[in-house]
């Protein structure tokens, strides 16, 4: 199959839309797509929060500045570390039937490199890792992943390894099976802003500093739909909190990414901690990340089992689609090897897929009451 016989994917979160995804999504169309299928998170992302805004406005968004359909990554998986999230979001593009190749920003931007990579984590050296980190306790995973790819490719390739954008397309590489790999050279400066670019997290911040939406308007786009940006109610943090002085540490034994003796310090810590974020503080160290400290909790909060983080999605929603979009919904009706919604009672129909929508669902239904819009 030709890299471009059918749709270009993109596993995202706009999160929120900005010029640096419409340049991303420009690059792929020049390159030969002939339409993009974006993979996105729903009511939740990766550092284990709460969207910055509705998935159906960033879905809006990102139809009005390139794509062609925009399906969902439901929670749980939208906000599991980079290896479920790209283990989730290729499921998507590859079971919609809609595309033949996916595209990614990446720092440098080389597949044969990121590939080569890719091709040394495996089974053998996850245990390696949990080896080394065991002799050397202040190691993080992600340290000390990187010292066991330098000795066994190069300086250059660990290197890899530690830039965000290179650390997830090396995890889609690997999770991929059928599609073919396009990098796109990261333009958008990494948690900061020029002239051209700024970074979602850095429109997050100055959105949330000013409390008015308009205030990031020149990263982005003219046409950019302004509805559904939330700031996430404290509450909802101080019920995470409260449930989790409420659990011993055999309940959280089985929550994912939960391991290493971390369900003794979030209970004890969760007595202690005053705040959700003094909590997060407590449990800070040179082997856990603030995102991946939020993952846990957020997990502990909704009871996201090691078990479900080994699945992948069995439905996703299509959020929007293009004229385009929606002709080549139908054209590769066929081609789907999982449920492709555009209505509730499609899912309904297989009972697995029904209680991965029902989970998400509630997760998203708490996330409202606990969100308000920014003005």
């Amino acid at each position: 199959m030709d890299m471009f016989d059918k749709g270009t994917g993109i596993v995202c979160e706009y999160n929120p839309f900005h010029k640096g995804h419409a340049y991303q999504i420009r690059k792929l169309k020049d390159m030969g797509a002939k339409f993009i299928v974006c993979a996105m998170s729903g009511d939740f992302v990766q550092r284990g929060e709460c969207a910055f805004q509705d998935k159906n406005a960033r879905a809006k968004n990102a139809v009005m500045n390139g794509a062609d359909v925009v399906l969902e990554i439901p929670f749980p998986f939208s906000s599991f570390g980079a290896e479920g999230f790209a283990r989730a979001g290729i499921a998507v593009l590859e079971n919609s039937g809609l595309c033949s190749s996916f595209g990614f920003g990446s720092e440098c931007a080389d597949v044969g490199k990121l590939s080569e990579v890719a091709s040394v984590l495996d089974e053998d050296l996850y245990s390696q890792t949990l080896a080394l980190q065991k002799s050397r306790p202040s190691l993080s995973y992600a340290s000390a992943r990187q010292n066991l790819v330098e000795q066994k490719l190069s300086v250059e390739h660990a290197a890899v390894l530690t830039t965000p954008n290179d650390i997830l397309a090396v995890e889609y590489i690997k999770a991929n099976k059928t599609l073919c790999p396009i990098a796109v050279k990261r333009e958008t400066p990494r948690g900061g802003h020029d002239e051209r670019f700024a970074s979602s997290s850095y429109i997050r911040k100055i959105i949330g500093e000013t409390k008015q939406n308009n205030s990031a308007s020149e990263w982005l786009p003219e046409n950019y739909c302004f509805d559904g940006i939330y700031e996430t109610d404290a509450a909802f943090y101080n019920h995470v909190l409260v449930s989790l002085m409420q659990k011993s540490p055999e309940e959280l034994s089985d929550i994912a990414e939960i391991g290493g003796g971390c369900e003794y310090a979030i209970v004890k810590n969760a007595v202690k901690a005053k705040s959700f974020d003094e909590l997060c503080s407590l449990l800070s160290s040179k082997t856990l990340t603030d995102a991946k400290i939020r993952r846990m909790l957020l997990f502990a909060f909704f009871g996201v089992t090691k078990v479900m983080a080994k699945q992948i999605p069995l439905y996703t929603q299509v959020l929007a689609a293009s004229e385009t979009g929606r002709r080549m919904l139908k054209e590769y009706r066929d081609d789907r090897k999982m449920i492709v919604a555009s209505r509730i009672s499609e899912i309904k129909r297989n009972e697995a897929a029904f209680s991965q929508y029902s989970f998400s669902r509630r997760a998203g239904e708490v996330a409202d009451k606990c969100r308000k819009l920014v003005p």
